[in-house]
């Protein structure tokens, strides 16, 4: 009896462990790819068996349910709608139900709206701390425009209700990404998708940063001169034709 009792309190006090040891998944990001598309992923643990993933659209009460096998930690849903938030969640499958961890929630997204993207984007340097941006004009009742600098991860996002806008503020000698999207209509929760992306540089017009000058004639029998103002960084800041 004595040892049965000893047998059974071991393996309770083994499974108690096991099960405390069972961690939730983590690490949780939601990347919408177009309209209808989103890539969810997560962070699980190597033991994990399988996931049960369910999304839903944050008005509705049914989820859909995927199942995704371990090693995998992502999956791509599909037939998505349009400018609609969507709610997700996603736990690891044991053997049994004991062996479950509990619903990791995974921030909210909004798929985008199915209106086209600008196109014939023009960009407009005016130098030292601000660009000037252009588009097609396309009948959206908004525009979003964000930017970033080169090769780092966070926007800053300007809004705007023509197909143009001025942005102020730059650092220079700087190179910055530029996108567009659209918002056809004021009930869009989501604009388009983001235009491909626009690269430039800004320019410093500080006198301290000019670092030469060079000219040509512009021909053996004319008194007229080409001319450009260089900066340090090679960067063409003026042309002077005279």
């Amino acid at each position: 009896m004595k040892i049965l009792l000893s047998s059974l309190l071991l393996f309770l006090a083994v499974t108690k462990i096991s099960s405390a040891q069972k961690s939730d998944p983590a690490k949780l990001k939601a990347e919408v790819v177009s309209p209808t598309q989103a890539k969810l992923s997560w962070a699980g643990d190597m033991n994990d068996e399988n996931y049960q993933l369910e999304v839903k659209a944050k008005n509705e009460t049914l989820w859909s349910i995927y199942t995704v096998n371990a090693p995998s930690t992502n999956r791509r849903i599909n037939n998505l709608k349009p400018s609609t938030t969507y709610e997700w969640r996603v736990m690891s499958i044991g053997k049994t139900k004991r062996d479950n961890s509990a619903y990791a929630h995974g921030e909210i997204f909004t798929t985008y709206s199915d209106c086209l993207a600008p196109q014939a984007i023009s960009l407009q340097s005016g130098g030292i701390d601000y660009i000037n941006i252009e588009w097609e004009e396309n009948g959206s009742v908004k525009y979003s425009v964000r930017i970033r600098q080169k090769e780092t991860e966070d926007w800053t996002v300007f809004s705007t209700t023509q197909n143009k806008i001025r942005i102020e503020n730059l650092n220079s000698y700087t190179e910055y990404e530029v996108q567009v999207n659209s918002f056809c209509k004021e009930s869009d929760l989501q604009g388009s998708m983001y235009s491909e992306s626009n690269y430039f540089s800004t320019i410093s017009f500080l006198s301290q940063d000019f670092d030469r000058v060079s000219y040509t004639d512009s021909s053996l029998n004319s008194n007229s001169i080409n001319a450009q103002l260089i900066n340090v960084l090679g960067q063409v800041v003026d042309d002077i034709h005279q």
